[in-house]
């Protein structure tokens, strides 16, 4: 059954990830995109790191895509200015042109990860074992590391974030740009007085 498991989330999760790549709706990626990342963090409970797939769900698949979501929805595009931007006069060239670079940048990531699971023995990825008073869960451990010997560049993200989010705050409420004043107004209220 776990096998099972291993082998739907992993289907689910490349198989979005291959959608992504290939879709060309903006909006589609985006859905494709919160499938992927769920499936990721599904990975990640299903080999019990409890932390980091919350971790997944919280950042990415709560703040970053939702935020991805809005921007998308939310953009003042207009619809003809997207379809004269996507109008085959226009379109990029793809196909090999993309595709071959692409594959070439896939298949040296791919061989670097063989390489680096071949070298690593599984014991020495997994550590020893400690003695059983002494256990921490995966979510201990990193909330213990996070307040003692890590505070300071955790408080540091935790400010730098809140930073972002002002600035975020204040360029969208920034009011748009007015158009220059040509002196056309001028020369019509003149000869309006003549």
């Amino acid at each position: 059954m776990a096998t099972f498991l291993f082998w739907v989330l992993a289907g689910i999760t490349i198989g979005s990830a291959a959608f992504i790549g290939a879709t060309r709706r903006l909006i589609h990626a985006a859905f494709a995109l919160f499938v992927c990342l769920a499936g990721v963090a599904g990975l990640f409970a299903w080999q019990g790191a409890d932390f980091i797939a919350a971790a997944q769900v919280i950042v990415y698949v709560g703040g970053v895509l939702i935020l991805l979501m809005f921007g998308v929805m939310l953009s003042r595009r207009s619809t003809a200015g997207l379809t004269d931007l996507l109008s085959e006069d226009s379109a990029p060239v793809t196909g090999v042109v993309n595709a071959l670079p692409a594959a070439l940048v896939s298949a040296g990531f791919f061989a670097v990860l063989v390489i680096v699971f071949a070298r690593v023995p599984l014991v020495a990825a997994i550590g020893e074992a400690q003695p059983v008073g002494t256990v921490l869960t995966p979510t201990q451990a990193i909330g213990i590391q996070n307040l003692t010997a890590y505070l300071v560049p955790f408080e540091v993200a935790g400010v730098l974030l809140l930073l972002a989010l002002i600035g975020a705050a204040y360029v969208s409420r920034r009011p748009p740009p007015q158009p220059r004043d040509t002196g056309a107004k001028k020369i019509a209220l003149l000869d309006s007085h003549a």
